[in-house]
């Protein structure tokens, strides 16, 4: 559920929600993070440094600064 939600919602699930509300606090978030690595290299998922999210939001931030120009 986790994994999905970040793939497909606008709002994805965040680890507090998941640590809080899902697991009840009875499994550490260090756990849940090494899991959710886990299953993510055992099936192939490809991690990204940036997502198009971080991106845009790079690119408008310089653009509003002016410390990027468009040609």
């Amino acid at each position: 559920m986790f994994i999905a939600s970040k793939l497909n919602e606008v709002y994805p699930l965040r680890m507090k929600t998941l640590y809080e509300k899902i697991v009840h606090k009875k499994v550490a978030i260090e756990e849940l993070r090494d899991r959710e690595a886990d299953f993510m290299r055992l099936f192939g998922y490809c991690f990204a440094d940036n997502t198009t999210y971080d991106t845009t939001k790079i690119v408008l931030a310089m653009l509003r600064t002016g410390n990027l120009h468009l040609i």
